[in-house]
């Protein structure tokens, strides 16, 4: 610790305050600058006197110098040590404590794998700080050290990791018509590589991915649904049947189908992608317009069916049940939709067989349930002597579990 002292005196005398309350000779010095080397622990009361032509004169007032205490290690909250972040942004949060109560401020040190350490915070007086600069796949070093006014500090650190973010990869949904859909992955240009394909009837035009649901056009025939979260294993979920198809754009959560007569029939795909909600008919110029103006309402040609709704347990063998969350039919007509209606227990009935025929795991297998919505769709067209266009279109199968 160093004290200043007038300049123009030729000795001075310091006074010390003893545990009596009164001040005793304490060191002499000749210097302009007091240095004390050390502080006890109770401190310092001193008062000073100055000679000058060898005449002592009058003594200051006292002077209280008090130990200095460096802070407390900090001890850091977050990020916790070895911890793995997924995110580029983080928030730093530490507490710390002073012993004389000293007022605190931090520097932030960040060290990234073995490079050089980087000041990223300096005298902040706040417990944490954000840092949105984070590489990912790196491993880091963070050092808080806390500073009184005093020139006391101390100094803390823990490590911690970023993620590794896998290289984004790129797809291709190419329409490939008799063929149905080509996905290729795109990654890199150069070399797409071919990963998957959707077999669909008819000839498919065009493809349109939305939400991880491909909406794939079959030209003049109709359209089919399938859901691509897992772009290697895509599933086909929808064949709707449209005669007059010939094109498609989705906008804001609608689908907008076009005809070769001019008329676009709207659907909302927003609450369900899966199963597209039929609004009605707008003009030609709303087509692929992002809020679509319904010009009139007409019901639509295919008409669903409900035969299960809710969660309805169907026996497979003595010991296992199937909870089936839906069994519903689309059918061409209103016709069909009252004949459908006044066979329930046929076509319930027709359900049960051909699931007697299916071993209780096929059920998890949405490739075996696609299946048997298709051997239903065969077995209820014969029951009524129909075919799918102008009986039953479609099936429709939801399967919540398995006991």
């Amino acid at each position: 610790m160093y004290i200043t002292l007038p300049q123009d005196y030729d000795q001075y005398l310091i006074y010390r305050r003893n545990s009596d309350g009164m001040y005793e000779p304490y060191r002499t010095s000749a210097q302009n600058t007091l240095i004390l080397s050390s502080v006890p622990s109770e401190g310092l009361d001193l008062k000073f006197a100055v000679v000058r032509n060898n005449m002592v004169y009058n003594f200051s007032e006292n002077y209280y110098f008090q130990k200095n205490s460096s802070p407390i290690s900090p001890i850091i909250l977050s990020p916790s040590e070895n911890q793995q972040l997924s995110e580029s942004s983080v928030y730093f949060v530490w507490q710390a404590e002073d012993p004389d109560r000293d007022s605190l401020v931090f520097d932030l040190y960040l060290t990234a794998d073995s490079g050089q350490e980087q000041l990223i915070a300096e005298n902040i007086d706040t417990y944490f700080y954000r840092f949105n600069s984070l590489e990912m796949g790196k491993n880091y070093t963070l050092r808080i050290v806390a500073k009184d006014q005093k020139g006391g500090e101390s100094t803390s650190q823990i490590r911690f990791s970023t993620k590794v973010v896998p290289e984004e990869k790129v797809y291709l949904y190419s329409p490939s018509g008799e063929m149905g859909v080509t996905i290729y992955e795109v990654t890199d240009p150069s070399k797409p590589q071919e990963i998957a394909t959707i077999d669909t009837p008819g000839n498919v035009t065009d493809v349109i991915n939305h939400d991880n649901y491909l909406y794939i056009l079959r030209y003049m025939e109709g359209l089919s649904i399938a859901e691509i979260s897992n772009p290697n294993s895509p599933r086909l979920q929808e064949n709707l049947n449209l005669e007059g198809i010939n094109g498609i754009k989705i906008a804001n959560g609608y689908l907008y189908a076009r005809f070769e007569n001019g008329q676009v029939s709207v659907y909302s795909i927003k609450d369900n992608p899966r199963n597209p909600e039929f609004l009605g008919y707008t003009d030609i110029k709303f087509y692929g317009a992002l809020e679509p103006e319904i010009r009139y309402i007409q019901t639509q040609q295919d008409l669903k069916v409900e035969i299960i709704k809710g969660e309805y347990p169907v026996r497979v063998n003595l010991n296992n049940r199937v909870f089936v969350t839906e069994y519903s039919l689309l059918v061409a007509n209103a016709e069909m939709k009252e004949t459908v209606e006044n066979s329930f227990s046929q076509v319930f009935d027709t359900l049960r067989l051909i699931f007697s025929t299916y071993k209780p795991e096929d059920f998890r297998n949405n490739e075996k349930i696609a299946e048997i919505e298709n051997k239903l769709l065969s077995a209820l067209n014969e029951l009524f002597k129909t075919n799918t266009t102008n009986g039953i279109k479609e099936v429709n199968l939801e399967i919540s579990r398995v006991e």
